[in-house]
């Protein structure tokens, strides 16, 4: 499936965010998932992947590339 995504619509973004016990737990606490206590969760540095990902598209877009960045493969967390 998301290989069908991601051929069909290029804009698509290369980050999952797979659905997770600690989104409900966050929302019934009324708190993003990264004020959760305990160590940081792999689905909070998702969504910092998620934002560095449309960070670095809308800098493509405005004809800005970072030159110190280093695109490296991601990797499922």
């Amino acid at each position: 499936m998301l290989a069908e995504i991601w051929n069909g619509f290029p804009a698509a973004l290369e980050t999952i965010v797979p659905r997770a016990d600690a989104f409900a737990r966050a929302s019934a606490e009324g708190v993003p998932v990264a004020f959760l206590a305990g160590s940081a969760s792999p689905e909070a540095r998702r969504f910092l992947l998620v934002a560095e990902e449309l960070e670095a598209r809308m800098d493509r877009l405005e004809g800005r590339e970072a030159s110190d960045a280093v695109t490296t493969p991601r990797k499922l967390l």
